[in-house]
């Protein structure tokens, strides 16, 4: 019942139903579990510019649900939520720069896309910043907490909030 009236929705066009409709089928909540289709509703509203379908598509290419893992490609997907101010992508993007995954290692990166989640309250952000800042010169730790405190998120005005 509830997979009909999402789908309905997202059939309209409806990012947030597009959303919540690819991670049923992530789950195979009140739908049979299909990576392929999940992924496809994902898309969908991720192109639309909807930064919790973005991050959602990020996990997909770092986990390999469904698809070959590709860190690059979720790296790009990451990027375009964590632009966005999406939170949960901000940590994820530090952790792929932090690792060197899909991108070369940049602990100057890591402690900028760090900083900001922790601003949100991500878990664990403050920490893996703080571990990373270890690596990093008090110049470029001024430089980069300056940084921070100018980011503004890029608005997307087709985007859902």
């Amino acid at each position: 019942a509830a997979a009909e009236s999402y789908r309905k929705a997202a059939d309209q066009g409806d990012a947030e139903s597009q959303t919540q409709l690819g991670s049923m089928y992530h789950a195979g909540t009140g739908v049979a579990q299909n990576q392929t289709e999940a992924l496809k509703w994902y898309r969908k509203a991720a192109d639309q510019g909807y930064a919790r379908a973005q991050y959602a598509v990020g996990m997909v290419y770092q986990r390999g649900s469904g698809v070959w893992p590709n860190s690059v490609e979720a790296l790009k997907w990451y990027r375009k939520a964590a632009d966005q101010g999406y939170a949960q992508a901000q940590y994820s993007v530090g952790s792929m720069y932090e690792s060197g995954a899909g991108v070369e290692r940049d602990s100057a990166e890591a402690y900028f896309w760090y900083s900001l989640a922790s601003h949100s309250g991500v878990k664990h952000s403050i920490t893996r910043r703080d571990e990373v800042a270890a690596e990093l010169s008090p110049e470029q730790l001024s430089a980069l907490k300056k940084r921070v405190s100018e980011w503004k998120p890029t608005l997307v005005p087709s985007a859902v909030p």
